[in-house]
């Protein structure tokens, strides 16, 4: 995942969408390509999820907000938006509401 925005607030993306390298290699090989970006999450990377927020937009209806924090050293008291790298529900009344992607996430927890 590549890590965009200020170094207060940070929005994770997934690679290959969105305008973000396909690799992390493509971007270690350029990174003046991709200015926006501020660092890249690894693999294994902890997440805790710290606030979902529901909100009724008057012109594009339901967004849920996704805020967390990364726990790796460099990162951990960073806030981030987690919104696109989740996946979105197709399930009734929750379609297109953002819900785990296993593509990039996988939940894990501990005692």
């Amino acid at each position: 995942m590549t890590i965009i925005g200020t170094y207060s607030e940070i929005v994770l993306m997934p690679l290959g969408r969105y305008g973000m390298p396909a690799t992390i290699q493509d971007y270690e090989h350029a990174p003046h390509d991709w200015a926006s970006i501020v660092g890249v999450a690894q693999p294994g990377t902890l997440i805790r999820v710290t606030k979902i927020e529901l909100y009724n937009h008057p012109e594009n209806g339901r967004e849920v907000f996704i805020r967390g924090r990364l726990l790796a050293d460099s990162w951990a008291k960073k806030t981030a938006e987690l919104f696109m790298i989740s996946g979105l529900s197709s399930h009734g009344d929750y379609s297109n509401l953002p819900v785990l992607d296993t593509n990039v996430l996988e939940l894990v927890t501990r005692p």
